[in-house]
């Protein structure tokens, strides 16, 4: 209990580390996915812009953020140890994992020589449309 108590707290300041660019720029920032249809926040997905375009994280980074709200979304990523680059997950033999001796298939990296990383993914939504 104790343990989990320590998990949940480390995750959430985590989150709030991560957020606190969000929130000093002027986004809303959200602790929770406001739903498909929330009357508030309005999903990217669906909205377009004047041109019948659909709104891109980059169109959001040119207008004023207090338009906007961000929902950080954690995913897991993969960095080659040695050289600090990206490896796609589909690059890794994981049937080396824990195995130091085991030799990866021909194109595929050890599942030793990757370190995971988990990585903030800001998903935007319209404020107070």
């Amino acid at each position: 209990m104790v343990e989990q108590l320590r998990i949940a707290r480390a995750e959430r300041e985590r989150y709030e580390q991560a957020a606190a660019p969000y929130a000093a720029k002027g986004y809303t920032v959200l602790s929770s996915h406001p739903g498909w249809h929330h009357a508030t926040y309005i999903s990217l997905g669906e909205v377009r812009t004047a041109a019948d375009e659909l709104v891109t994280d980059t169109l959001v980074a040119e207008t004023d953020p207090s338009h906007w709200a961000v929902l950080l979304e954690d995913t897991i990523t993969y960095t080659n140890t040695a050289t600090g680059e990206s490896v796609d997950e589909y690059d890794i033999d994981w049937d080396t994992e824990g195995n130091p001796n085991a030799t990866p298939d021909d194109g595929l990296l050890h599942a030793d020589a990757v370190t995971q990383v988990i990585e903030w993914e800001p998903n935007y939504f319209v404020a107070s449309p």
